[in-house]
């Protein structure tokens, strides 16, 4: 069965926490290789390695600093991320960067 985006209900998640996010992006991409026949001609694709993606998120900090973004003391337990609908078990936070300017909400 197919999952379709819905611009319904489009609420982001890590874990059972809401988050306002401002831009989300999911990749994903996937290796290949052609499965040649012997007189040279395509049979097919085959997969040459693991499906590789990619979660790129900007939202606003409206407390503090969410437990499993924080540097000290980090393990390396994997969050579970929700967005409209979309599960996405196991990711793991590669890169943290911020922006503060004065008057005007902080953006992680």
């Amino acid at each position: 069965m197919s999952n379709f985006l819905s611009y319904q209900n489009i609420d982001f998640r890590f874990g059972d926490q809401n988050y306002y996010a401002s831009n989300v992006s999911l990749s994903a991409q996937a290796s290949v290789d052609a499965v040649l026949l012997n007189d040279g001609s395509l049979l097919n694709y085959a997969p040459n390695g693991a499906v590789v993606g990619g979660l790129s998120v900007d939202f606003y900090l409206t407390g503090s600093l969410p437990s499993f973004l924080q540097i000290t003391g980090l393990n390396e337990s994997p969050i579970d991320v929700s967005f409209a609908g979309v599960k996405i078990n196991q990711v793991y936070s590669k890169s943290l960067s911020f922006s503060v300017e004065p008057f005007q909400p902080i953006v992680i």
